[in-house]
């Protein structure tokens, strides 16, 4: 398990195309590269991986969007630093 040093550092994961594994709020989450997009696309998919919660899937067209996308009434954004990556 790491903190992120930076939003910086967990925007170039993303625009890598990794799938990151993360803890926020209590609950654990997935985002990657939307899977049904074309490739090279910007698009991208947050999944809930909680038991109770398995059916959450939300869509973005780009970072940015899931960036300002709100878990527990605050920004992804402005919420950085209390992110946990498990894996990636």
């Amino acid at each position: 398990m790491e903190t992120l040093k930076s939003l910086d550092q967990f925007r170039e994961l993303l625009e890598i195309g990794y799938e990151i594994n993360f803890n926020l709020g209590g609950k654990h989450w997935l985002v990657e590269p939307d899977q049904q997009a074309p490739d090279s696309s910007p698009k991208t998919v947050l999944v809930s991986t909680d038991q109770d919660n398995l059916d959450f899937i939300a869509r973005f067209k780009n970072i940015d969007d899931f960036f300002n996308y709100e878990i527990d009434g605050k920004k992804i954004k402005d919420n950085w630093q209390n992110i946990v990556i498990t894996d990636y």
